[in-house]
């Protein structure tokens, strides 16, 4: 950076608290040293924004001594506090992180509020997917079946459901019309309200097949007679 100010940046403790990351600390301290900053001038910096007492105060105590140049110090630096490695998911791991987001059929073609902006509800889901996959190195889009595994059909009906990339998986997710899922959800539900009609009938008729040999037998019970064998 310009100029011959450092950028003032929180005090560094050292003991990880409140989600302290010490390797994202060192950078946001380089970035704050002016360009025109010697060696000794950022060593001195860094004592400076180390908090009084802490353990990166003393750790500075006990190094500080045997490194007279700015990148001997850095070095001391990760091997205190290294950088946190990415996680390596096997296959599996993946396919169940891909599975475990879970697109709801009463959230497709409806307008969500989401970061980093408003959309419908597949699209939102779909951009989540697609950045949670290529966190874990998916940048091919291989997990993309997997994905379509758990899309409901009211939209996947609407899909080509063969992609290169998850950039043309997500670009054919917004591609299908917000009307036609609209319309697609109506007809479902009107569907499910007739399948659940004609079952409840059904099962009122069967009700009604299982009370006839009771109520022959009780009519033939209050009129006397017994009811005749069949031949």
């Amino acid at each position: 950076m310009s100029g011959d100010n450092p950028c003032p940046i929180p005090l560094f403790h050292g003991d990880y608290r409140e989600k302290e990351e010490p390797s994202l600390w060192f950078a946001q301290f380089r970035l704050s040293l002016p360009d025109s900053y010697s060696d000794v001038q950022c060593i001195q910096r860094l004592k400076m924004q180390l908090a009084p007492g802490s353990m990166a105060d003393q750790w500075f105590d006990d190094i500080s001594v045997a490194c007279s140049l700015f990148n001997q110090l850095q070095g001391e630096f990760m091997l205190r506090w290294p950088p946190p490695k990415p996680p390596q998911y096997s296959r599996a791991q993946q396919k169940e992180c891909v599975m475990a987001q879970v697109l709801k059929e009463e959230d497709i073609g409806v307008w969500l509020p989401g970061e980093p902006m408003s959309n419908y509800g597949q699209v939102t889901w779909g951009n989540k997917v697609m950045r949670i996959t290529m966190g874990m190195g998916d940048s091919t889009g291989l997990l993309v079946e997997y994905a379509l595994e758990g899309i409901p059909n009211v939209l996947k009906d609407h899909m080509t459901c063969s992609y290169a990339s998850w950039q043309e998986f997500l670009q054919n997710v917004e591609s299908v019309p917000a009307v036609k899922l609209k319309r697609a959800k109506e007809d479902l539900n009107m569907n499910r309200t007739r399948n659940t009609d004609i079952a409840q009938l059904k099962a009122q008729n069967l009700l009604a097949l299982n009370t006839l040999p009771f109520q022959f037998t009780q009519l033939s019970m209050d009129s006397g007679c017994s009811p005749q064998p069949y031949y």
